[in-house]
C-alpha cells in the first residue's frame, strides 16, 4: 500500500524495510573479543596533514598501546592523550578515502580496573594547537569495548564526529549512558550494546543524524529516557523500547524524520509523552494503552504521513493537549479521549484536513484555545460552548476556510482579545452568542475576509483599543452595529477597518478617533454622513477613507465639514 501525500510525494505503507549499513572493506579488522575481557579499542584514522590528536579520561590505572610503536600508563582519572604521525603509520593501512589507520588498546593496569570512561574529558577538549571546536576525537572511527567493571559512559563518545561504528561486547554494569553518543553526526551501527544494567539513557543517541542500525536494547529498568533517539534523522527502524520504569518520554524519537514504527512497549506508567513523535515524518499509526497519561504536549506534532491514533486514557487524567496533532496533514482517525479536565487546546488540531468531526472533544474546563483549528477544515463547530473559564482564544479558527457554523456560544469574562478569531473563515454564515465582552481590548481582523457573513451582533467595546481590519475584506457584510470605538486613539489600531465590503450599506460604529477605512463598500451619501456623525474627534492627524461608495460622489461641502470639523481628512 502507498500513501499519497501533498504534492505528489508518497510513502509504502507496507513492511518496513530496515537499513543496513556496510562496513567499508578496507578498514582494519578489529580484535576478537569475548566476555571476561576488559578492553577499550579503537580504530583510528591518520591524514597525512592535521593534528592526529586523541585524548579521554578513565577512571581507574590504565595503559595505552597507541598502535604506532608507543605505550603509555596513566593513573586514575588522568587524560589519555596522543597526537599521531603520518609517517608513524603503515603504508599498508591507507583507505581509499585517503587515511592510514592504527588500532588503539586501552587495557587496566595490574590490580585495577577501569570503571567509567569520557572521552570527552575535561577542558581543552582539543589539541593545543588548534581553536576549540566543540567535538571530541574526531579521528576515532569504530570503537569496541568488553568489560563488567564499567559503570559509567556519561558523555563517552561527546560529539565524536568521526564515529561511525560501535560495539560492546558481553554483559556490563553500565547504569548511566546518558549523553553517550550525543552528537555522534556519523554514527552508522551499533554492532551489539547490552543495556540490561542502564537506568539513564537521556539523550545517549541524540543528533546522531546517519544512525540507521541499531540492535534491540534492554531499556526495562531506565527510568531517564529523555532524547534518546532525538534528531536521529536516519533511522527507519527501531527495535522494541520497554519503557516499563519510566514515568516521562519527553522527545524520544523528537526528529526522528524517517521512523516508521511505534517502538515503545509496556508504556502503562507514562504520565507525560512531551514532543514524544514531533516531526517523525513517517510515522502512519500509533496505538497504545496510557491509563495515567496527562501531558501530551506536541506529541505528534508534524507528523505529517499519520493516519490513525488510537490513544486509550483513563477519564479525566488528561490535563494539556497543546500542539498534540498540529500539522498532521494525513490524519483520518481519532480515538476519542476525555479532556473534560485539559485547560489547554493551543494549536491542538491546527493543519489538520481529513478529519471534520471533532464533536468529542470536551471544553468544560478550556482556559486556552488559541490556534487550536487553524487551517484545518472543520466546518461545523456549533457544539461548542466556551464558558467563563476561558482566557485566551487568539486564532482559534484561523484560516478555516470551510468553516460554516461558528461556535454556539464564547464567554469572555475573562478574555481581552479576540484578534483574528475567524479570519479567513471565508463560508463562516452563523456567529456565536458572545457574552460578558466588557474586557475585550483587541478585536484586530476578529471578522477578517469573512466572505460570507451578512451580520455581526453588537457586543460591548468600551474598553476596546484595537479594531484594526476589524471586518476587512468581509464583502456580503450588510451592516456594522453600534460599536462603541472610541478607545481606539492611535494609528494604526483602526487601520482598514471595514474596507472592501462591497456589500455593507450602513455603519453605526462611533466614538471612532483614529484612522480608519470604508473604501470599497457600499455606502449611498445618507449612510456616509451618518457615519460622520457618529465619529469622535481625530486623535493621530490621519484619515478617514469613503473611496469608492456609490454615494462618494454626492457628498457636499458640508457633509465634508462635518467630519474635517471634527479633524478628520477625508479621502473621496
Amino acid at each position: 500500500m502507498t500513501l499519497i501525500l501533498r504534492k505528489g510525494k508518497s510513502i509504502s505503507t507496507g513492511p518496513i524495510e530496515k537499513q543496513k549499513w556496510t562496513r567499508p572493506s578496507d578498514w582494519l579488522d578489529m580484535p576478537a573479543m569475548s566476555q571476561g575481557d576488559e578492553k577499550i579499542v579503537f580504530l583510528v584514522k591518520i591524514f597525512e596533514k592535521g593534528n592526529n590528536y586523541l585524548r579521554f579520561r578513565i577512571t581507574g590505572d590504565f595503559q595505552v598501546d597507541w598502535g604506532d610503536g608507543n605505550t603509555d600508563t596513566y593513573s586514575s582519572n588522568d587524560h589519555g592523550e596522543h597526537s599521531f604521525s603520518w609517517s608513524d603509520i603503515s603504508a599498508s593501512t591507507l583507505t581509499s578515502d585517503g587515511f592510514r589507520q592504527a588500532i588503539v588498546t586501552i587495557t587496566p593496569q595490574s590490580g585495577s580496573h577501569m570503571t567509567v570512561f569520557n572521552g570527552r574529558g575535561t577542558a581543552p577538549y582539543h589539541h593545543p594547537d588548534e581553536a576549540y571546536r566543540a567535538i571530541t576525537n574526531p579521528n576515532i572511527i569504530s570503537a569496541k569495548i568488553a568489560s563488567t567493571h564499567f559503570t559509567s559512559f556519561y558523555q563517552g563518545f561527546w560529539n565524536a564526529p568521526g564515529l561511525e561504528e560501535f560495539e560492546y561486547v558481553g554483559t556490563n554494569n553500565v547504569t548511566n549512558w546518558s549523553n553517550a553518543f550525543y552528537g555522534c553526526s556519523n554514527l552508522k551501527k551499533v554492532v551489539q550494546l547490552n543495556t540490561s544494567s542502564a537506568t539513564n539513557t537521556s539523550a545517549m543517541f541524540k543528533l546522531c543524524y546517519n544512525l540507521i542500525e541499531i540492535p534491540s536494547l534492554n531499556t526495562s529498568n531506565v527510568t531517564n529516557i529523555t532524547s534518546m533517539f532525538e534528531s536521529c534523522v536516519s533511522i527507519d527502524y527501531i527495535p522494541s523500547i520497554d519503557v516499563s520504569s519510566c514515568t516521562t518520554l519527553s522527545t524520544v524519537f523528537s526528529g526522528c524524520n524517517s521512523l516508521a514504527n511505534n517502538p515503545l512497549i509496556n508504556v502503562s506508567g507514562i504520565t507525560n509523552a512531551t514532543t514524544l513523535f514531533a516531526s517523525c515524518f513517517m510515522l502512519t499509526s500509533f496505538e497504545a494503552t496510557m491509563p495515567n497519561l496527562s501531558i501530551v504536549y506536541r506529541m505528534f506534532d508534524g507528523c505529517a504521513a499519520l493516519q490513525s491514533v488510537k490513544l486509550t486514557v483513563n477519564a479525566g487524567s488528561l490535563t494539556s493537549f497543546r500542539y498534540v496533532f498540529r500539522n498532521c496533514t494525513s490524519l483520518a482517525e481519532i480515538k476519542p479521549v476525555d479532556t473534560s479536565n485539559v485547560t489547554n487546546f493551543d494549536y491542538a488540531f491546527s493543519g489538520i484536513k481529513r478529519i471534520k468531526d471533532f464533536t468529542w472533544v470536551d471544553f468544560s474546563s478550556a482556559q486556552s484555545v488559541a490556534e487550536m483549528f487553524t487551517a484545518s477544515n472543520i466546518e461545523d463547530a456549533s457544539w461548542i460552548t466556551l464558558g467563563s473559564s476561558l482566557t485566551n482564544c487568539i486564532d482559534m479558527f484561523f484560516n478555516c476556510k470551510k468553516l460554516v457554523k461558528g461556535p454556539a456560544s464564547i464567554d469572555c469574562t475573562n478574555v481581552t482579545t479576540l484578534q483574528d478569531l475567524f479570519s479567513n473563515c471565508y463560508m463562516l454564515k452563523e456567529l456565536p452568542t458572545f457574552t460578558n465582552t466588557g474586557s475585550i481590548v483587541n478585536m484586530y481582523g476578529t471578522f477578517l475576509s469573512c466572505r460570507s457573513l451578512t451580520s455581526i451582533p453588537l457586543v460591548t467595546t468600551n474598553a476596546l483599543t484595537s479594531f484594526r481590519a476589524m471586518v476587512n475584506g468581509c464583502i456580503s457584510l450588510q451592516s456594522i452595529p453600534a460599536f462603541n470605538l472610541s478607545g481606539a486613539t492611535a494609528y494604526p489600531n483602526g487601520y482598514q477597518f471595514a474596507q472592501s465590503c462591497f456589500a455593507l450599506t450602513e455603519s453605526n460604529a462611533t466614538g471612532a478617533s483614529t484612522q480608519h477605512s470604508y473604501i470599497n463598500c457600499g455606502m449611498e451619501r445618507t449612510e456616509i454622513v451618518a457615519m460622520f456623525n457618529n465619529l469622535g474627534t481625530n486623535t493621530d492627524g490621519r484619515t478617514i477613507n469613503v473611496q469608492k461608495n456609490p454615494g462618494t460622489a454626492e457628498l457636499t461641502a458640508s457633509d465634508l465639514a462635518i467630519a474635517t470639523g471634527k479633524s478628520w481628512t477625508v479621502l473621496t
